[in-house]
């Protein structure tokens, strides 16, 4: 019973904000990007019927809610969109300025670009998707060969 107060909770906190999330999402170029919202929004989006949810549901839930909220927040202008991150990211890799090999450290490159490392982490998966990056099964984007990439 307090479990489902505390998702109807929830969902009432977050629906006023998933309007604001469809328009993210359909401002978006990003495949990533796009896929988030998609699933911030189901999510969140109350169901049609009555359900018995359990704990685990509740604390999914309330961790979706807060990403999608703080995402918003990122969000707003003037941030820079992820298909912008990804361009920048592909004109340092096309000018060797990230080589064959490298490592991308994603926390200082959030920094240095001055954008939220979930925009970081969306732009290199677009990228992995193009074959530029490769998103190893550690979690680390290492910059392939060209050759691949092309």
């Amino acid at each position: 019973m307090a479990i489902e107060r505390i998702c109807n909770a929830v969902y009432a906190t977050s629906g006023p904000w998933l309007n604001l999330a469809r328009s993210r999402h359909d401002l978006t170029d990003s495949g990533a990007d796009r896929a988030r919202w998609v699933a911030w929004i189901t999510a969140l989006t109350p169901p049609e019927r009555s359900v018995n949810p359990d704990y685990t549901h509740m604390c999914v839930l309330v961790g979706q809610a807060k990403d999608m909220l703080v995402a918003l927040l990122q969000t707003l202008p003037p941030c820079p969109s992820v298909v912008s991150v990804a361009a920048g990211i592909e004109r340092r890799i096309r000018r060797d300025e990230l080589t064959p090999g490298t490592r991308i450290r994603r926390p200082a490159l959030a920094k240095e670009l001055r954008v939220p490392e979930g925009h970081v982490d969306l732009a290199l998966a677009d990228l992995a998707a193009r074959g530029l990056v490769e998103i190893r099964a550690s979690g680390h984007a290492v910059v392939t060969t060209m050759e691949r990439a092309s």
